[in-house]
């Protein structure tokens, strides 16, 4: 049962790592370079919705994991709460920057749309977007601190 739930958990981590970086470093920067800037953020917005439900999803089943295990573990306890205690930052940050930043960055995006030459607008746009960038890295930072403890106790839970 140990191992089921160490590849759960590592899997868990590493496709949401995976996801997180590609998408960050890979395809938003791509679609700001070949598309329109308008037409790209169109798509990248489009994608955030799947992007934050994705990354809640997959969070939650690490953390999920990682208390069971917690509470069934002979050793390495401590590195399996610590992970925990990551991942319930990085769920909580998550759902955050899906549920109440993503509309209310929407909502600026739409005002400056509406209203190109309103600075005001324009300012308030950037600082929720600084702050979700902000939040994507620290989650990414906390899922990597994750997995990292988790690849670093495998030798803990060998013999649970």
């Amino acid at each position: 049962m140990v191992r089921l739930g160490y590849f759960l958990l590592i899997l868990a981590l590493g496709v949401w790592l995976g996801a997180m970086t590609f998408f960050s470093f890979a395809a938003a920067p791509i679609a700001f370079s070949v598309l329109e800037r308008e037409a790209a953020g169109r798509l990248v917005s489009a994608v955030f919705p799947i992007y934050y439900a994705v990354g809640g999803g997959l969070g939650v089943v690490g953390l999920v994991v990682s208390l069971v295990m917690a509470l069934g573990a002979r050793r390495g306890r401590p590195l399996l709460l610590g992970i925990a205690a990551l991942l319930l930052l990085a769920v909580a940050l998550t759902v955050y920057a899906g549920v109440v930043l993503l509309p209310e960055t929407q909502e600026a995006k739409a005002q400056v749309r509406a209203a190109p030459a309103d600075a005001g607008a324009s300012l308030e746009f950037t600082r929720l977007h600084q702050r979700a960038v902000v939040l994507n890295l620290v989650v990414m930072l906390a899922v990597l601190a994750a997995l990292g403890l988790a690849v670093l106790a495998l030798p803990a839970w060998r013999g649970s």
